[in-house]
């Protein structure tokens, strides 16, 4: 799946209040309809970790439905603030945040920054393309500010 995503290289704002900065999470009950699809993907995803267990003698580390819940984090970007709730993805470095420039499904089902509402958007202009297990992205590098855990 290729589609435009706007990478934002942001500048962090933390108030520091404690040696730590923590983000409250929020949980979001899934539909019955969306457990489905989450499970219809797990046994696929579980029948290749099963050949890839198999293939490289690794051990198994089964994954739990917990009570149909995921959790996400309040994010803003850019001045004035653009709001957006996201999962922060520990297996990855990157915060990927979907632009009004992106036209796929992807994007549109979801709240899109717009660096035009923005007074501390710049421009990098160097491209990016990543490519994932499961898709990837191509864009166009930039700068904002973004503040984590509002």
């Amino acid at each position: 799946m290729y589609s435009t995503i706007l990478l934002v290289i942001a500048t962090v704002v933390f108030i520091p209040s404690e040696a730590y900065h923590r983000v409250p999470l929020h949980r979001i009950h899934k539909e019955p309809r969306e457990v489905n699809d989450f499970q219809r993907e797990l046994k696929q995803y579980r029948d290749g970790f099963r050949m890839y267990t198999m293939l490289k003698k690794t051990g198994r580390e089964m994954l739990k439905n917990s009570l149909d819940t995921e959790y996400y984090g309040k994010i803003t970007l850019g001045t004035p603030p653009q709001e957006f709730n996201v999962v922060f993805d520990t297996g990855s470095s990157n915060l990927w945040v979907p632009s009004v420039q992106c036209e796929s499904a992807a994007c549109r089902n979801h709240r899109q920054y717009d660096h035009d509402q923005s007074r501390t958007y710049q421009e990098d202009g160097r491209r990016i393309y990543m490519k994932y297990g499961t898709g990837s992205i191509v864009g166009e590098m930039s700068t904002d500010v973004l503040r984590v855990g509002i």
